[in-house]
């Protein structure tokens, strides 16, 4: 059975939703604890700009997929009800897409470059659904972690990659 990435990055933005839907508007937006200074808002707003960039090159308006680059919202990282709405519609529009999809042109800044360069690459739809999945789940660790700080009980799969839970379910 071929994986399927485009789903499974649904699942997790879905998950990313109901997280959402269970935490107050001020520990969304809350940069200012002693242990951080980049809040819950701004990692779903990070999450959310890197699917609208791939989108907006999938759409047309833009040519190539630049996730440096990317747009960056404000008002994802401080209304909680815009995230989960912008959620919900990036997962309609993923959903919509035509799964296998080649040709798709990505740069990238190289991380120790002095310039402004971009390096060009080709890669597919799957492909960047793969990288997307891993970021977000990335992300959502790091969620976790700032609301078990701000006393949140989180639930033990989320921001946790599936070959891990596989792992410890294996021992």
């Amino acid at each position: 059975m071929k994986p399927d990435h485009k789903k499974d990055s649904v699942h997790y933005l879905k998950q990313g939703i109901e997280l959402l839907e269970n935490i107050s508007d001020e520990s969304f937006r809350n940069n200012s604890h002693e242990h951080f200074t980049s809040g819950v808002g701004k990692h779903f707003r990070h999450v959310i700009d890197h699917y609208t960039a791939l989108l907006e090159c999938l759409g047309g308006s833009k040519e190539s997929i630049n996730y440096d680059a990317r747009r960056r919202n404000p008002r994802l990282e401080e209304d909680r009800d815009f995230a989960i709405e912008t959620i919900h519609t990036t997962c309609r529009e993923i959903e919509k897409l035509e799964y296998d999809r080649s040709g798709l042109r990505v740069e990238a800044s190289p991380g120790t470059a002095e310039t402004d360069q971009t390096v060009a690459t080709e890669s597919t739809l799957q492909r960047e659904f793969q990288f997307l999945t891993s970021h977000t789940i990335h992300h959502y660790a790091i969620i976790a972690l700032l609301l078990k700080l701000q006393g949140y009980h989180i639930p033990r799969e989320f921001g946790v990659a599936p070959s891990t839970l596989r792992h410890e379910a294996s021992r």
